[in-house]
């Protein structure tokens, strides 16, 4: 093999360097364009990015406790998930759903950009991105000790039965 397609490779195979650069897990990573977007977790930190691969225009952080994530509420024939990082008065909600009634199911991500709650701009991973579901943040909520409430629609203590 040449030296430099082996060089290619290693990069491309590299930890950090196919899923922007989360240092702990990837939540959600996928392609727009030329850019990438990436949802990191990192102990009780979620953090956004979104920009060229390695060099983001934009990242946002939010503790766990604080962050402003919606499971699937179990109605219908799409599950979905959305994850909002804020900006003053301008939102960044990632978003990853898969129609369960597909033949072959799989996931779709993206992000829709919000300016006092206007929808300005969505934008969706490329056609074929590996996207996963947003699982691992409602895992985060729930080990910092707190439960969703379908009917509330928020986030707060458990109670104990």
């Amino acid at each position: 093999m040449p030296l430099a397609r082996l060089l290619t490779l290693v990069f491309l195979l590299a930890p950090g360097t196919v899923f922007a650069s989360c240092p702990e897990t990837t939540v959600l990573s996928c392609p727009i364009g030329k850019k990438q977007l990436a949802v990191c977790l990192t102990g009780t930190t979620a953090t956004y990015s979104f920009g060229p691969q390695g060099r983001p225009e934009l990242t946002l952080s939010s503790s766990v406790a604080a962050l402003d994530y919606t499971p699937w509420n179990g109605i219908g024939r799409s599950i979905w998930e959305t994850v909002a990082f804020h900006n003053g008065p301008t939102s960044y909600e990632v978003w990853a759903s898969v129609d369960r009634m597909a033949e072959n199911p799989r996931y779709e991500g993206g992000v829709n950009v919000l300016k006092n709650g206007a929808l300005i701009a969505q934008l969706t991973c490329n056609p074929g991105s590996e996207v996963s579901d947003l699982g691992p943040l409602e895992a985060a909520k729930t080990a910092a000790g707190l439960c969703w409430g379908f009917e509330s629609r928020v986030w707060g203590a458990c109670q104990a039965d």
